[in-house]
């Protein structure tokens, strides 16, 4: 699904840590603060050499300068900050602000998550399942996205849960998506198979307003074969899904599958299941 894949981009792969760490892009800084950060950088402060590789990283309050914020985020990583070496990691992957080294980016990656850096966790996790930057290793990938997914990275929950699924009760885009994990090595994945905690995880991200778990979670309980049957919550987790989802083939399919399920609850019911969306929040 396209948004599961934007999803990868912003959090596994530190886009969203770079936003909602410190100052985030669309909150304000006054000159004082600026200048009072600036000194503090200049002195050797690490959580002010990282807020201020943020700025720059961000063009909040000051130029967009990809090379002064890697010069100030490597700064504070180098004094053992874990935000700003998850940071650099990503800069290092991307190439932003010096030149593309998967090499030192797994060596940060990997210093960070070692540190329990959820984010960190979560992008080794999804590196080892995808075989993106490193070789693939399902065996790694599950014990970073587990370490993640305890640290509440919602998308290392739904990662771990699709890993446990075998990749099923997903659709098409998602088996493509992951087509190293989903379809060459069928009987390795067996291994994995672990339907129970599958429906843990999908359930967590689900909570956290990820669609693409959502949809899992309706599927399985409207089947009643790894939870109780319960068409009322799957009818919300489906509607929920397809209404976060964007327009396409994927949120057809959700549509679809709310609209079957929907068929099978009476009157009362189909009006508990309209005040479960009314009210349901997500945990964040």
């Amino acid at each position: 699904m396209h948004l599961i894949l934007n999803y990868i981009k912003k959090i596994v792969l530190i886009n969203l840590s770079i936003c909602t760490l410190c100052f985030g892009q669309n909150s304000t800084i006054t000159s004082p603060t600026l200048d009072k950060l600036i000194k503090e950088a200049e002195i050797g402060i690490p959580e002010s050499q990282f807020q201020l590789g943020i700025l720059y990283r961000n063009g909040n309050g000051v130029p967009r300068e990809l090379n002064t914020a890697f010069r100030w985020i490597k700064k504070a990583a180098e004094q053992d900050l874990t935000d700003a070496q998850a940071v650099i990691a990503r800069m290092f992957e991307q190439g932003h602000g010096t030149e593309k080294n998967l090499k030192e980016s797994v060596k940060w990656w990997e210093i960070a998550a070692d540190k329990g850096n959820p984010f960190a966790q979560g992008a080794l996790g999804f590196n080892y399942l995808s075989g993106h930057v490193l070789s693939k290793d399902i065996i790694k990938a599950e014990r970073w996205l587990l370490l993640a997914s305890k640290n509440n990275d919602k998308l290392s929950q739904f990662l771990l849960a699709l890993l446990y699924d075998n990749c099923n009760h997903q659709p098409a885009s998602i088996k493509v998506a992951f087509a190293l994990v989903c379809e060459s090595e069928a009987e390795e994945l067996l291994n994995f198979h672990n339907p129970n905690s599958a429906a843990k995880w999908y359930r967590d991200a689900a909570d956290s307003a990820l669609p693409n778990a959502q949809f899992a979670i309706g599927l399985i309980l409207s089947e009643g074969k790894v939870l109780p049957r319960d068409n009322i919550e799957a009818v919300m987790w489906l509607y929920l899904s397809y209404s976060m989802l964007p327009p396409g083939e994927d949120r057809d399919e959700a549509y679809m599958a709310f609209k079957r399920v929907k068929k099978k609850l009476s009157p009362s019911e189909e009006l508990k299941a309209k005040k479960k969306v009314q009210t349901w929040k997500p945990k964040l």
